[in-house]
């Protein structure tokens, strides 16, 4: 076939085989109404990555700083708090450093925030023995 129309003789009158006009519409129709659930899938699945890579960037960023902080020698207990870069982004951290007498450990948390907002996107806590 040519992609043409083909014209046949049915009881000797003309008839036309192929797609009418409405028969299109229809098809049309029904493949725009299933493109729609397709390219909302892919917009939240884009949008999903976007805060996947965020989350994991802070997560490194929060394990670089408990290593980071459990490494020097002499901590001083209370709040700490800086930036650090990972992935181009800045990401603000804040945490603090506590003494735990029963155990002699000092515990070290931290909470990576978001670079736009103040919204905790990973949270770390690293001991170590106190020297």
């Amino acid at each position: 076939m040519n992609g043409r129309c083909q014209d046949s003789k049915v009881d000797g009158r003309r008839v036309q085989a192929g797609f009418s006009l409405l028969e299109l519409l229809v098809a049309v129709s029904i493949l725009a109404l299933a493109i729609v659930p397709i390219l909302v899938h892919q917009t939240t699945a884009t949008r999903n990555t976007g805060r996947l890579q965020e989350k994991t960037l802070a997560w490194l960023v929060a394990g670089n700083v408990v290593n980071q902080l459990t490494a020097q020698r002499s901590l001083t207990p209370g709040p700490v708090s800086g930036e650090q870069q990972q992935g181009g982004l800045v990401f603000p951290w804040r945490g603090r450093v506590e003494l735990q007498k029963e155990s002699g450990m000092v515990m070290v948390l931290v909470d990576v925030l978001h670079p736009a907002r103040d919204a905790v996107l990973s949270t770390l806590t690293g001991f170590r023995s106190q020297q």
